[in-house]
């Protein structure tokens, strides 16, 4: 029996390994759809599998943490919460956003944002990167290179995404995904639950693209919880 016993630990101990986001992400498969070239908003389906969808909806329900009104711009815009990135889920949807970037400089992504709309909230026109630098916790400057916008709950009428400034998709585009608005100009996504659009917030001279700016359009009935993630790029005085 105690013989025994030692086997059974020299291969508990032979079989364990440090634990690595390589080692407790799953091997999480997507497909995408190129948007627009200039700037490059790429469509992600199936950015989130259900179970993490599952979860992070979870997540943004019972937290109660930090949180903004919005943008400003509009007294109806919806409840905003920033989580922490050091959830192990977090960790994996995150890592999976930077290696997304492939051979971009990059550096980190911000912790992520929740974003909850109710029936008749929206989000005003705005674009995600800045002029000036951003400060992080280390003092060190950095701008926002690129966004993924995930859809964690889109039981919802309307709540689209919006960017005005570009060419809509053509009229056999799939309409689940995508929408048209009735002068066909503007770029429209419908909210589907695991889904992403990416951008790239930048020219490659670090100024912002203007073209990226979007808005969240009404809801008009039900719920949607969005998730932004943030990533970071050092800042370089131009």
């Amino acid at each position: 029996m105690v013989q025994k016993a030692l086997n059974v630990k020299e291969l508990v101990q032979q079989s364990w390994q440090p634990a690595t986001l390589e080692n407790i992400c799953n091997d999480h498969q997507y497909t995408v759809e190129i948007m627009s070239l200039d700037p490059l908003i790429i469509y992600i389906n199936g950015f989130l599998s259900q179970g993490e969808t599952e979860y992070l909806v979870k997540s943004s329900t019972e937290y109660t943490g930090r949180r903004s009104n919005g943008d400003g711009q509009t007294s109806n815009a919806p409840k905003s919460y920033k989580v922490s990135k050091n959830d192990s889920i977090m960790l994996c949807v995150g890592q999976r956003a930077l290696d997304f970037l492939g051979f971009l400089e990059h550096d980190d992504f911000e912790e992520p944002w929740f974003v909850r709309y109710e029936p008749g909230q929206k989000f005003g026109l705005h674009v995600e990167s800045a002029e000036a630098p951003y400060t992080d916790e280390d003092g060190s400057l950095y701008n926002k290179l690129a966004t993924f916008f995930v859809y964690l709950e889109a039981d919802c009428s309307g709540g689209e995404t919006y960017f005005p400034f570009l060419p809509s998709v053509p009229s056999d585009a799939n309409g689940n995904k995508f929408s048209r608005t009735a002068s066909g100009k503007g770029l429209v996504f419908r909210p589907i639950r695991g889904n992403a659009v990416f951008w790239l917030n930048n020219h490659p001279n670090g100024t912002v693209h203007e073209s990226t700016a979007h808005m969240g359009l009404p809801i008009t009935e039900g719920k949607k919880i969005g998730m932004n993630i943030f990533t970071k790029q050092r800042w370089v005085a131009q």
